[in-house]
């Protein structure tokens, strides 16, 4: 019968939701609240195979689902307390705030119902975070540059590169070979090379290895105990866009 809780949770409970911030007064078991437990506790015996006179609590607790006006408290005092942390750009959420700096004495509406509960008196709108819709920049930069060229613009950059034994430079690819996919990495440099066998392309792919011949050679050039500055990867990754990753350096 989990079908059944599950379908329940899924289309019933998100329309009883609806507009609750709006229309539910907190606290209160008016009318559209009884309807709503009746048609709840229904639906429990139903999808529990419980009878008549079985009693409701047996069936909120073997549900694993509160009452509906417990649940329909718990949502909107969620939804306010998101309201009150809502953006400056928010509209309601600056009305939210405003109406819990100003509550009125009488002729409360549902929300300013919620704001007088006792859970929300030692709450200081100032010492909210107010989260922002507008990504923020970090801050740091990472010291990874990623350089996408056409084909024959990459492999006119990758014939350029010479590299040092501080500045390692580092070609790397993937493949699928009569059902095996492997990758390598080479420094021709130093002549210092990887390889792996990842196994059937039954269960691996060639942009799999392509990210492990990546791998590969960030982890030897890690091993070379040597102090680099910049470690530069041209690979040929055939990505969804068919677009060419050429290189990749990591200061």
């Amino acid at each position: 019968m989990g079908h059944l809780l599950r379908l329940y949770q899924a289309i019933v409970l998100p329309k009883a939701q609806y507009a609750a911030i709006v229309c539910h007064p907190f606290g209160a078991n008016n009318h559209l609240t009884k309807r709503l437990q009746i048609l709840q506790n229904s639906a429990l015996r139903r999808a529990l195979g419980g009878f008549r006179t079985s009693p409701a609590d047996a069936l909120h607790f073997d549900s694993g689902i509160a009452p509906i006006g417990a649940h329909l408290d718990s949502f909107v005092a969620t939804q306010a307390a998101e309201l009150l942390t809502g953006s400056t750009f928010n509209p309601a959420a600056e009305l939210a705030r405003r109406a819990f700096r100003r509550p009125a004495e009488r002729y409360r509406t549902p929300l300013m119902r919620i704001f007088c509960q006792p859970f929300f008196e030692t709450v200081e709108l100032d010492a909210l975070e107010r989260v922002s819709p507008f990504p923020a920049e970090p801050g740091w930069d990472s010291g990874i540059e990623t350089v996408i060229l056409p084909r024959d613009d990459a492999l006119a950059l990758c014939e350029s590169l010479t590299g040092s034994i501080f500045e390692q430079v580092w070609f790397t690819d993937g493949s699928r070979i009569e059902g095996s996919v492997g990758a390598a990495a080479i420094n021709e440099q130093t002549r210092l090379s990887s390889q792996a066998h990842l196994g059937s392309d039954q269960h691996h792919t060639v942009y799999e290895a392509e990210l492990q011949g990546i791998l590969l050679a960030l982890k030897a050039a890690e091993a070379s105990n040597i102090p680099l500055f910049q470690v530069t990867i041209c690979t040929s990754v055939a990505l969804a866009s068919k677009r060419k990753l050429c290189s990749m350096s990591d200061d």
